[in-house]
């Protein structure tokens, strides 16, 4: 499995900016493997999805606004998505396309957009100048 197979084209329209004032009822997805159909349900009702002997896994990671995009000087147009700090001025990120970034390389941040167009992702350290 890649981790390009995950990517796909979502519309900004169905990215939630704020969370509803009743959490619970945000929508759910449901899939039954067993006929492949899809149904949409509320999380209210997620208890009554759950069979015994089920595994519910929860994600309690937060979404920092980490999204750059920028230019090297040749005017490449370099998308860089922060994951972590290495320390107060160096981080580890995604760089999209990776292929026209070296170690090294300028980049000149000047957007930071909402959601991401492009589509291959290669990690490496991201140093800032102070």
């Amino acid at each position: 499995m890649k981790r390009q197979d995950f990517n796909f084209t979502l519309p900004a329209d169905r990215i939630a900016q704020t969370p509803l004032p009743k959490r619970d009822q945000s929508k759910l997805m449901v899939i039954d493997r067993h006929t492949n159909s899809i149904s949409h349900s509320h999380f209210f009702e997620l208890k009554s999805w759950l069979r015994e002997g089920d595994v519910l896994v929860l994600n309690t990671t937060k979404v920092i606004h980490a999204r750059l995009l920028g230019k090297k000087t040749t005017g490449a147009q370099i998308e860089c998505l922060l994951q972590h700090p290495i320390s107060d001025s160096e981080w580890t990120a995604l760089i999209k396309p990776s292929k026209r970034v070296k170690e090294g390389d300028t980049i000149d941040v000047f957007y930071l957009p909402s959601r991401s167009p492009s589509k291959k992702n290669t990690s490496m350290p991201l140093s800032t100048t102070k």
